[in-house]
């Protein structure tokens, strides 16, 4: 019975230990949440200095929530995977950009700011329905393969997912605009337009799809290729 003992409080300071050294790779602060209103303190992770590439970033430090994953936190840093808590509600500036990651489910999070995740090797992102704007360049320069913009989502930055692998875009009428080369350097052939306004050369200057988008009337539909290198598109309700 006493080696048990001893046994149970080893594998416990060990674990707390192990523990204490992870939480030691975080740098933070502690501030007041950007919506107003709300008077509570938070924190906001504003660097990592640990060596480990498959990190879990925690729910709350010192009793306190993680809310924001600062302007490149993580940036370059080597990075094979990451766990996000769903107390965030914010990724800013290039928090997570130029790392190896392959895929990220991202939580609760209302906003994604620019280049958060750029020049990653992602091939799939599951992405929120709580997420309100996603920024300049957010997802460019990975591999996606598919993605799906949640209902939720009204602002889509310039080149947010440029420079990919998508066949394929759904842009919902809830979007209002999409803005300049967000979907610039894909693949894609087919696009499922509903009733929002499409900017200037969103799938690249090249793809021919403004032609057919203004000449049809910028009309809600299914505009579709016969392979990426064509820009001859066909419409379709």
């Amino acid at each position: 019975m006493k080696k048990m003992l001893v046994y149970c409080f080893v594998f416990f300071f060990t674990c707390l230990e192990v523990f204490t050294q992870q939480l030691a790779d975080f740098q933070w602060e502690v501030g007041y949440p950007f919506e107003t209103g709300l008077s509570y303190n938070v924190v906001n992770i504003i660097g990592y200095t640990g060596s480990d590439t498959d990190v879990v970033i925690p729910r709350e430090i010192d009793g306190i929530p993680v809310r924001g994953i600062s302007s490149f936190a993580f940036a370059n840093k080597g990075l094979t995977s990451v766990v996000i808590p769903d107390s965030v509600d914010s990724i800013w500036y290039g928090a997570f950009a130029y790392n190896e990651l392959t895929s990220v489910i991202i939580p609760r999070v209302s906003a994604i700011w620019h280049g958060a995740f750029a020049y990653n090797k992602l091939i799939s992102i599951i992405l929120p329905d709580s997420l309100q704007s996603i920024g300049q360049g957010a997802f460019a320069h990975n591999q996606l393969e598919s993605v799906t913009i949640p209902n939720s989502v009204y602002s889509l930055g310039a080149g947010a997912f440029a420079h990919n692998h998508l066949t394929s875009i759904i842009l919902h009428d809830r979007l209002g605009r999409v803005e300049y080369a967000t979907f610039a350097s894909n693949p894609i052939t087919s696009i499922t337009i509903e009733n929002i306004t499409v900017g200037w050369e969103v799938f690249g200057s090249d793809s021919g799809f403004e032609r057919a988008y203004i000449e049809g009337g910028r009309k809600a539909g299914i505009y579709t290729r016969p392979n990426p290198e064509s820009t001859m598109w066909t419409w379709q309700e």
